[in-house]
């Protein structure tokens, strides 16, 4: 936006609006000749120049700036990317390496156990000898491992073998083997293991499964620069294209913009480049923060950005060196930015109809997909049970038929060897 200066017979709030003869803030063409507001400037086409104009080096030779009033800095605008929901997803909270862990814990404390029961003299296997009352389950090695699984899932045996539910203290009446104190005392530890796996399991679930962040591919221009899957989009005759065409710039900002040029990109303004990052989501586009977010705002959850910590840069006006009122709009504009204005009217008009928090955290309400992974466990279960029961079924039957066919033949030698004996007294 640019503005003609008012005659003396105007008042001071009339002036005109003109735009941009090509779109752009203003690159250098050669050592005399720019493009964009600056240009037009410099070709006296209006009197000053009304926009958030980066302050450059090689501007601030050809141009007086009036300001600063806001800072600014580099951003990357890319596509949130869409992550498809795992039926799985309520096993993630803990790792591969975590879940190693507690079925070693679990086959470790089951070994604990039958040692520590097979040596106590506590013991009530060893108790029982000694009264001649021995009680094989408890030394028993898969009765031990048992335990050790069902203690992790909160449950015991009473004595007449009946399962319960149980907490960490058993209700009164309940016996829980061993009754040895040093196997108790393993026990135990595993007990306050399975307490706390079962607490942060529920904390980090309830989280997990209901919380929703938006994770970008790049976090830096750092990791821009080393990877080769997104490609970059400088908008011409910005400051920050000219800051990444600098043969003077850092390494980082050399290796981006060779990757911009190798792809032979042509984009003018931050609309159009937005359009492709829309349209292709292996694009981002670099360029100042404050555009990046308007654009975030105006397509909320579909663009998210990252800043880059590469410094900040000034914003002002822009006006034609040895202007009269060039120190009084300066000062004014400077005590805007101190006194927050500036800050205020962007917020008002920039998020007023589109407010989007893609840095907030977003929460969902557990539904039947997020709990799917829950179901087809358990209908795997269901079947690997309904299975064993075939197994256990065909197995007792052919046990049956075996014991029957023994059992014939047995009757069978049994009645010949009568007849034989029968006919043997015959004949005498």
């Amino acid at each position: 936006m640019v503005a003609r200066r008012p005659s003396e017979e105007q008042c001071e709030e009339q002036y005109e609006l003109y735009s941009s003869s090509d779109g752009m803030y203003g690159d250098m063409i050669n050592d005399t000749h720019w493009s964009g507001l600056i240009g037009d400037l410099l070709n006296k086409s209006f009197d000053f120049a009304a926009a958030a104009i980066t302050v450059t080096k090689s501007r601030s030779k050809v141009v007086q700036y009036l300001g600063p009033f806001m800072e600014e800095k580099t951003s990357i605008l890319m596509v949130i990317p869409t992550s498809p929901w795992g039926l799985f997803r309520m096993l993630q909270p803990f790792k591969h390496d975590v879940w190693l862990l507690l079925a070693t814990c679990i086959i470790l404390v089951g070994c604990l156990l039958y040692y520590t029961n097979r040596r106590s003299l506590l013991s009530a296997y060893n108790q029982g000898i000694q009264t001649e009352r021995t009680n094989d389950e408890e030394v028993s090695f898969s009765e031990n491992l048992w335990c050790s699984i069902k203690s992790f899932l909160f449950q015991a045996v009473s004595k007449r073998g009946r399962m319960i539910t149980l907490s960490v203290m058993s209700p009164p009446g309940l016996e829980v083997y061993p009754v040895a104190s040093s196997a108790r005392t393993i026990l135990l530890s595993f007990w306050l293991l399975a307490l706390l796996t079962r607490t942060f399991w529920q904390a980090d679930m309830t989280a997990h499964l209901t919380r929703k962040s938006n994770k970008l591919p790049i976090n830096s221009l750092e990791e821009f620069a080393a990877q080769d899957k997104i490609r970059p989009l400088l908008i011409k005759g910005t400051a920050t294209y000219q800051m990444f065409k600098d043969p003077a710039a850092s390494e980082v900002h050399r290796r981006v913009y060779q990757k911009y040029v190798e792809q032979q990109s042509n984009v003018t303004s931050l609309s159009q480049a937005v359009k492709m990052i829309l349209n292709t989501s292996q694009y981002a586009v670099i360029g100042g923060h404050h555009a990046l977010s308007y654009a975030t705002a105006m397509h909320c959850l579909e663009l998210d950005w990252v800043s880059d910590d590469g410094g900040n840069y000034h914003l002002g006006f822009a006006a034609l060196p040895g202007e009269r009122y060039a120190e009084a709009v300066s000062l004014y504009l400077s005590k805007l930015k101190e006194t927050g204005v500036i800050d205020r009217l962007r917020n008002k008009w920039w998020f007023t109809m589109n407010k989007c928090g893609v840095h907030e955290t977003e929460y969902h309400s557990l539904g039947l997909q997020r709990s799917a992974g829950a179901l087809i466990i358990l209908t795997a279960f269901v079947a690997l049970s309904l299975l064993s029961l075939l197994v256990e079924m065909a197995w007792d039957r052919l046990a049956r038929t075996r014991k029957t066919v023994a059992e014939s033949d047995q009757r069978s030698v049994v009645d010949e060897k009568g007849d034989y004996e029968y006919q043997e007294y015959e004949v005498e």
